[in-house]
């Protein structure tokens, strides 16, 4: 009877442990679309104000020429700003 109560108490304690992790899961994309929501808000008010234009301040092409691209380069990270 004890190792009946046992496997039920270890059940318990797997099925609180994968409740904790869906939770946490559920936090991280929620956090997830929003910034996705904040990065379309300002790609869509970048593109209201200057149309022909918004699309290329945010992206940057990378070097042609391989020899053109140096380590520095290759980490170089773009944000966007208003």
């Amino acid at each position: 009877m004890k190792n009946h109560d046992d496997f039920g108490t270890r059940l318990e304690m797997l099925l609180e442990s994968l409740i904790k992790m869906l939770g946490k899961t559920n936090e991280k994309v929620d956090k997830l679309n929003k910034r996705v929501q904040q990065l379309e808000w300002c790609m869509k008010n970048l593109t209201l104000r200057d149309k022909n234009t918004a699309i290329f301040n945010l992206v940057k092409e990378p070097p042609k020429n391989e020899h053109q691209q140096t380590e520095k380069s290759a980490k170089k990270h773009y944000s966007i700003t208003i």
